[in-house]
């Protein structure tokens, strides 16, 4: 789950992003994906958490097929108003049977690009959409943390192993709303990296104007979306 593991502090503050601000961020990010995806297509969400991006997905292609697989079940529990062409899956998705196929695998800052290769052979993948950060730092730790799996360090990585692939990049924002200032002191310890002080988390927030959620804590997303041509799991 994008750095963190999912337990019920990481799903509540997840949804209330995904209810103010998801929108617009999955459906940004789920049109630049669709770019790349015949319409109908079989596609497999590997590391779903709240489903976001399936849902947006879905919404566009009516006639796509979308398995939403996520190994917590806290977070598949979690998530409400699944469309029809929506199926939600609680399995490792590095142990699904050879047999389910897919035509599309999305791995949306989940798993490394060996993991989502071996994933696309197994499941006979036609096309392996691998969205990745297109920056070496988290937006809401407040201490330098290093990520890896980065845009260009995928991008690098293809290359090295001469698979064809596209790319592109997307600057996105997906902010966090913050019901107080002990929300704010909670959200920041979810990400650690340094001791916490209270100073120091609210000079991250910004004032929202909402009375439920009247703090936010900006989140910038420069991301990076690569397309590799798998062929049927020829990798």
């Amino acid at each position: 789950m994008n750095g963190l593991d999912w337990n019920e502090t990481s799903i509540r503050f997840m949804l209330d992003a995904d209810a103010i601000y998801g929108r617009g961020f999955y459906t940004s990010l789920a049109e630049a994906v669709l770019r790349h995806v015949p319409r109908g297509s079989r596609i497999c969400d590997a590391g779903c958490g709240t489903a976001g991006l399936a849902r947006a997905i879905a919404e566009f292609d009516a006639a796509a097929l979308i398995d939403a697989v996520d190994i917590s079940a806290l977070a598949i529990s979690s998530v409400r108003d699944v469309p029809s062409n929506v199926r939600m899956l609680c399995a490792d998705i590095f142990s699904l049977p050879e047999s389910v196929a897919y035509d599309v695998a999305v791995f949306c800052r989940f798993g490394k690009t060996e993991q989502a290769l071996e994933f696309a052979v197994r499941h006979g993948v036609e096309r392996l959409v691998l969205v990745r950060r297109n920056c070496f730092e988290h937006s809401f730790a407040l201490a330098r943390r290093e990520r890896r799996n980065s845009f260009e360090e995928t991008c690098r990585e293809l290359s090295a192993r001469r698979l064809d692939y596209c790319a592109e990049t997307l600057e996105l924002r997906f902010d966090q709303p913050i019901r107080d200032e002990e929300d704010a002191m909670e959200f920041f310890k979810l990400y650690g990296g340094c001791e916490l002080r209270r100073d120091a988390v609210l000079d991250r927030l910004t004032a929202s104007g909402d009375p439920q959620f009247p703090f936010a804590v900006r989140g910038d997303r420069p991301l990076g979306i690569i397309t590799v041509k798998t062929e049927g799991g020829n990798v």
